[in-house]
């Protein structure tokens, strides 16, 4: 069999070293080539330095605050490459703190892209509100940042939802639910306006669409090889 560029890539790759890489609590263990770490990550190409911090030295880096589903999403990725992933099987809190990790991270923007617009598609293809439902749940459960383009994206959907049905936003007694609650408490005044309008009827359904705004910028940061 020649030996061709593609397996010489992958005979390297193989005679690499190995990383552990424990996460979660109780601890799972991934083990994973470190020239795919540091080739997709930031944080893992600085972490590994063998030089400068412990982690290189040990070949072993602590994740334990880290979903290991979430994980397993990023490192099916780095091995595969699978753009066609069926996130839909590991369910939309998982594929957002999947997103939210290649943000810790530091992966590489195509890949983080790539998520969101798998998550767009996950709302498309909605046959009902259980998603926006959980995004609800997500968004006052989950930790995320002003600014942080997962937590956009999730308010979005669920407001684009709630031009069509907005009982999504209320509890059962017709009150706001605790989560919608706390994005007017955090300043959103544009929500508050929007659910006012969606109360009174005002806001047709918009035709769905995937749009580029919850992309992030290759040049802007992040490494992208």
């Amino acid at each position: 069999m020649a030996d061709t560029g593609q397996s010489r890539v992958l005979k390297s790759r193989l005679a690499d070293e190995i990383i552990e890489i424990e996460v979660g609590q109780p601890v799972i263990t991934f083990r994973i080539h470190k020239k795919l770490l540091q080739d997709h990550s930031s944080y893992f190409l600085k972490a590994l330095e063998e030089k400068k911090y412990k982690e290189g030295k040990e070949k072993k880096v602590e994740l334990h605050d880290v979903v290991p589903e979430a994980f397993d999403v990023v490192a099916d990725w780095l091995y595969t490459r699978r753009q066609h992933r069926n996130f839909s099987d590991d369910g939309l809190r998982t594929v957002v703190e999947a997103r939210l990790l290649a943000d810790r991270l530091m992966c590489t923007s195509d890949w983080k892209n790539r998520i969101a617009t798998k998550i767009c598609e996950m709302f498309a293809r909605a046959q009902d509100t259980t998603i926006y439902r959980e995004s609800i749940d997500i968004l006052d459960t989950v930790e995320m940042q002003d600014g942080c383009l997962m937590r956009q994206l999730l308010i979005d959907m669920v407001m684009r939802m709630a031009m069509d049905r907005p009982q999504i936003l209320l509890d059962s007694d017709g009150h706001l639910l605790p989560a919608i609650q706390g994005l007017l408490v955090d300043g959103h005044n544009e929500i508050e306006s929007l659910i006012q309008r969606v109360a009174a009827g005002h806001l047709p359904r918009l035709p769905f669409t995937i749009p580029d705004s919850y992309h992030e910028d290759p040049t802007s940061g992040g490494l992208l090889l």
